[in-house]
């Protein structure tokens, strides 16, 4: 899914990502700052703001839509510094996909999910 997004500066792009009931216009003055020295990608997570809506929320769907939106708007790079909910989306898709294996050796035989 294309996240709709606001783009200000130029320079080496720096992604910002709001965490929940969020929004990209809530970087306002976050994104003014860095702006003077990187072009500021601050976007809007599927359901909120002025992104598309549509059912899911998982933790994968959301690193899918940053790198859908990343990918169509021909970035040549992403650079290392972004928002701390970036790096905890990513983070949580593999704790999420970890913590599901450990259940399933966890359960016992016959067990419902």
């Amino acid at each position: 899914m294309r996240l709709n997004h606001i783009e200000s500066g130029t320079g080496p792009p720096v992604v910002l990502l709001h965490g929940l009931f969020g929004a990209a216009r809530n970087f306002g003055m976050v994104q003014r700052a860095l702006a003077q020295l990187f072009r500021v990608i601050a976007m809007d997570a599927r359901n909120h703001g002025a992104s598309p809506h549509a059912a899911g929320m998982r933790y994968a769907m959301l690193a899918a839509d940053v790198l859908e939106t990343a990918i169509t708007t021909s970035w040549d790079e992403v650079a290392r510094l972004g928002a701390i909910a970036a790096i905890r989306t990513f983070l949580n898709y593999f704790l999420e996909r970890d913590l599901g294996e450990i259940r399933q050796r966890q359960s016992p035989p016959g067990a419902g999910p």
